[in-house]
């Protein structure tokens, strides 16, 4: 009997990503740190990658670094006869955060999905458009479910949801943190895929102090700190001003 062969679309995406992250990322056993050329990790990140260009084929915008996240530590060299502790416990800490990372940047896309249903592709080609192409469009979209007004609203949920986060939430190296960032970071590519400008560095912000130095907790702590101060100074500053209509105006994008 002839089955007709399911279309690759977005809702079959996330299935897939549902199915990966399901799966074991480390084939080898504890004799070995988790390292990116076990042969397990590889399959696993293949096809990450395969699903991830297969979709952007489609027009989709997939925000997940996994292509250029290094899963090793500087300097560690996959398949040593023989390993330190130190080094063998560090490298796990490492590939084990950068699959954190990595999963949560899933998670925020499934996540999306689950709210918002598919990202709407056709707004997302002619946003790409306007930077492509030197003539602004000059018809305006139908408007969308997912406009200024739900983006700070959204916006504003997310940052109430981490200003009494416990405190082993608030570091660096936390799930819960990364998955908080990811998901604001996945929030405003989104409404920038639209038109808007949205002054906020929180993909390129430092939360810890980076050196391969001996950094105290304190040290690291204060650094984290710092940014995660800033960052809310900019979400505030973001959802202030979406309050008002006037200015909601002047952020829309210009129709020439």
């Amino acid at each position: 009997m002839n089955t007709k062969t399911k279309p690759f679309d977005y809702a079959a995406f996330i299935d897939s990503l549902r199915d990966l992250l399901a799966k074991p990322r480390f084939s080898g056993g504890i004799a070995e740190p988790a390292h990116s050329q076990d042969h397990g990790f590889v399959q696993w990140k293949q096809r990450l990658i395969f699903l991830i260009e297969q979709i952007e084929r489609q027009g989709y915008q997939v925000p997940i670094k996994v292509k250029t996240r290094s899963f090793d530590m500087p300097g560690f060299i996959p398949n040593q006869s023989t390993l330190s502790t130190d080094v063998f416990e560090r490298q796990n800490r490492w590939f084990q955060h950068a699959c954190i990372e990595t999963d949560a940047e899933i998670n925020t896309i499934i996540d999306h999905f689950d709210r918002h249903g598919a990202p709407d592709v056709d707004a997302l080609r002619a946003s790409q458009n306007r930077i492509n192409s030197p003539e602004r469009i000059s018809t305006v979209a139908a408007p969308k479910p997912f406009d200024y007004a739900a983006f700070t609203n959204e916006l504003s949920i997310l940052r109430d949801s981490f200003v009494n986060a416990p405190t082993n939430h608030r570091t660096h190296n936390s799930q819960e943190f990364k998955l908080w960032r990811h998901q604001i970071i996945d929030l405003i590519e989104r409404i920038q895929a639209k038109g808007y400008d949205i002054n906020c560095r929180l993909s390129g912000r430092q939360f810890r102090v980076m050196s391969y130095a001996s950094i105290s907790p304190r040290e690291q702590q204060a650094a984290f700190d710092r940014a995660y101060a800033e960052t809310m100074i900019e979400l505030n500053t973001i959802i202030r001003e979406g309050l008002h209509e006037s200015l909601v105006s002047e952020l829309r994008p210009s129709v020439r």
